[in-house]
């Protein structure tokens, strides 16, 4: 185990994360790698791929990515191609898993001893091989999106994995809480609930852009009633439910025009199974017409604007970011009770939906649909709700707090 100096003037907090991409974990790194406070911490990353929010990590922070050390192997590049037989490109993964465990060692020993962090944070769930090195680090927060179900199915040996890597926790909301404690056993004094709150900057920017996409863009016409949602096209998201929930309004509804806009999903994850299934749900529920899947966007805000009603179908969902990029748009949200909808702050801010059934999210979207000034009061009253609770500039410095706690009592 490397253990971490005596006090310094700044406190070297160093991040750990799968990648850069556009996901819930690492929109919210990048937030807190802008806010930090940079009189009393030192921020550096540590990423295992890169992807679309690098260059913005790079302007706040020195990164570091594993796979750019060197390029991909020849054997790697073999062992992807479609010819090559299964067993052989299992055997190759097995043996690139290993050496990538041996090379992030020592890539990691050159970091730690030119950092010498005094903190490291793991903001990734799934094991990294390149990364078991950290794994015994103190102190150490594991910042964890992942519960119930999800974290049930990597079973037991990875799901200890996960709760031994953290010295502490920091969780978005009190559903993944009570489960750390119920489930899993972790003491409540171990956990922390914070939510990364939503970048103001970010979404005025974003909204001010000539080019921003339009109804027009998207074919939805002038008097469309727009319902959207905001994730990656998987079974945990409920793209299933959503396009169920869109059938019963279709049907209850024939008198009103209804769009559906699901935005995100970059073209791989359109090729899963869960996806492709999705995609021949449509064809059967006669809403071919109906649906539009704006893929992956990097400028969601517009997206968001184009909704009249926004809604979260997440089956487990610890704290979905994309429902407060559309409640601090004014948009009324209607939520299966995951991650905000389950916080009683909330009340009256969100329409909560018990149980996890399309004709539930259905019986809660048709009086919006119905009553333009009901929608106008709940969009209003979720405006307010992120306004006041989750500022990102607030935020961070609650987030802040749990670090220099940890600093404060740093363990074994």
């Amino acid at each position: 185990m490397i253990n971490p100096p005596a006090g310094t003037t700044r406190h070297r907090v160093l991040f750990f994360g799968k990648d850069a991409s556009r996901g819930g974990t690492m929109r919210i790194l990048s937030y807190v790698l802008r806010f930090m406070d940079r009189e009393k911490f030192e921020p550096a990353v540590v990423l295992h791929t890169g992807g679309v929010l690098l260059p913005e990590y790079r302007r706040c922070a020195p990164v570091h990515v594993f796979t750019e050390r060197e390029g991909q192997s020849m054997l790697a590049s073999f062992s992807a191609g479609k010819g090559f037989p299964k067993k052989f490109r299992r055997a190759v993964g097995r043996r690139i898993e290993r050496r990538e465990a041996g090379d992030g060692s020592k890539w990691l020993r050159g970091i730690f001893d030119e950092f010498r962090p005094d903190l490291i944070v793991h903001n990734y769930n799934t094991r990294i091989r390149a990364f078991d090195g950290v794994a015994g680090f103190r102190p150490s927060v594991q910042c964890l999106t992942l519960y119930e179900l999800s974290l049930a199915l990597f079973g037991e040996d990875e799901s200890q994995r996960i709760v031994n890597r953290g010295g502490h926790f920091m969780v978005e909301g009190t559903n993944v809480r009570d489960f750390l404690h119920g489930c899993v056993g972790v003491p409540l004094a171990d956990i922390s609930i914070c939510c990364m709150g939503i970048d103001r900057t970010i979404r005025d920017e974003q909204l001010a852009l000539s080019d921003r996409v339009t109804r027009k863009d998207l074919g939805i016409g002038e008097h469309d009633l727009v319902i959207g949602s905001c994730a990656t096209p998987n079974f945990i998201k409920g793209l299933d439910i959503w396009l169920r929930t869109a059938a019963i309004l279709k049907e209850r509804h024939p008198g009103l025009s209804l769009k559906f806009l699901w935005i995100g999903g970059t073209e791989a994850r359109f090729q899963t199974l869960y996806a492709r299934s999705c995609l021949a749900l449509v064809k059967d529920l006669g809403l071919t017409d109906d649906v539009i899947f704006a893929g992956d966007q990097l400028v969601v805000y517009p997206y968001y604007d184009l909704c009249d009603i926004y809604t979260q179908p997440s089956r487990l969902d610890a704290f979905p970011h994309a429902i407060l990029e559309a409640m601090s748009l004014g948009k009324p949200s209607v939520s299966f009770r995951e991650g905000v909808a389950a916080e009683d702050y909330a009340e009256g801010a969100v329409a909560g939906v018990d149980g996890k059934r399309p004709i539930g999210l259905a019986d809660a979207i048709s009086p919006l649909l119905l009553d333009p000034d009901r929608r106008r009061e709940l969009g209003e009253a979720g405006r307010k709700l992120v306004r006041e609770h989750f500022a990102a500039e607030k935020t961070i410095r609650d987030y802040e707090q749990v670090l220099l706690g940890q600093l404060r009592h740093p363990g074994p």
